[in-house]
């Protein structure tokens, strides 16, 4: 999303913006999955809704930023700010069961299934 705001070419900047919007809905895909996968059926719901809110609320913030920063590639730079934000819990989150099971390690895959 980054490079973005440094292309001159209307043809590269098309490619970026392809490449990031086929992404985001890859990465909605694989959040969503993960939800299923991690959270119990009493907690899925609270986990969704507090999904459902940060997507939103970053809904909200990214046109009250581009009413106040009209170029867009200061546009692209807070866009990558405010995703940038979650790259820290790439160390935070687990790996799934079901990634576990099928990278032949079966027995982490059903201790994180039976104790949690």
């Amino acid at each position: 999303m980054l490079a973005g705001a440094f292309v001159t070419d209307y043809w590269i900047y098309l490619m970026f913006r392809f490449v990031t919007c086929t992404s985001i809905v890859l990465c909605w895909i694989a959040c969503h999955n993960f939800q299923l996968e991690w959270f119990s059926k009493t907690n899925r719901l609270t986990a969704n809704v507090i999904s459902q809110v940060v997507g939103h609320g970053v809904g909200v913030v990214l046109p009250i930023i581009a009413w106040f920063n009209r170029d867009y590639k200061w546009m692209h730079i807070w866009a990558a700010a405010i995703g940038a934000l979650a790259l820290p819990t790439y160390f935070l989150i687990p790996e799934s069961p079901r990634w576990l099971a099928c990278n032949n390690r079966r027995e982490e895959a059903e201790h994180k299934v039976m104790v949690g």
